[in-house]
């Protein structure tokens, strides 16, 4: 859906800074939704594998450590990202490399979700110049450096901040960020039936996505 959205967006608008069309919102919305249920998703088929704790190689033994603290992780209402962090660092070794992409956009994505979801009253100010300025929510300036966002626009304009975020531009970057997290994900996980699993079931959706292309 979040697929279709984007490519909908690109087609109506024509290019990445027109916010005429809605369709962005429901790619980032729905772009995120996939993270969420790739990882409920991935837990849920690393029950599967094998239990008898005495013949398990080391690999299948990483799985049965990730899903035991994962388990803790959902009782506890650990975050979204927290269950990625906790995946990436167990399959690989390592900890998540939550500065750079995929992971970086992947939070963003997710922190734009919740802003939308939960959005507040936009605020304005007014300087003694009697200028109108439009107080952003904090997601916008960190989105700055992903080129996603059409022109702020110039003073005593007042324009939602979803506008901003109502661009192709967002649509396909949302689904990228959904799509190579996933995938990173994915390639961490130790060779093993969960590995094939996971393979099988995603990656050649994942790489049929016509918005990235």
């Amino acid at each position: 859906m979040a697929d279709e959205a984007a490519v909908r967006s690109t087609a109506e608008c024509g290019n990445n800074e027109s916010t005429r069309s809605h369709d962005p919102i429901v790619a980032v919305v729905f772009a995120a939704a996939a993270t969420e249920a790739f990882m409920c998703e991935l837990a849920a088929f690393a029950e599967f594998n094998p239990r008898n704790a005495a013949t398990l190689s080391p690999q299948e033994s990483t799985i049965h450590q990730f899903r035991d603290i994962y388990n803790e992780l959902e009782s506890s209402k650990g975050s979204l990202v927290a269950k990625y962090s906790l995946a990436l660092g167990m399959f690989t070794g390592q900890p998540a490399k939550k500065g750079t992409s995929p992971f970086q956009d992947f939070a963003l994505l997710v922190d734009l979700r919740n802003s939308l979801i939960h959005s507040k009253l936009s605020r304005i100010e007014i300087d003694k110049a009697c200028t109108a300025t439009m107080q952003f929510p904090k997601i916008i300036s960190k989105l700055a450096r992903t080129g996603t966002l059409a022109p702020i626009p110039p003073e005593n304009t007042l324009t939602s901040w979803v506008q901003l975020v109502s661009t192709p531009a967002a649509a396909v970057w949302a689904v990228r960020s959904a799509g190579d997290i996933i995938k990173e994900v994915i390639t961490s996980v130790p060779k093993s039936i969960l590995h094939d699993t996971l393979s099988f079931h995603y990656m050649h959706k994942l790489n049929s996505l016509k918005s990235v292309r």
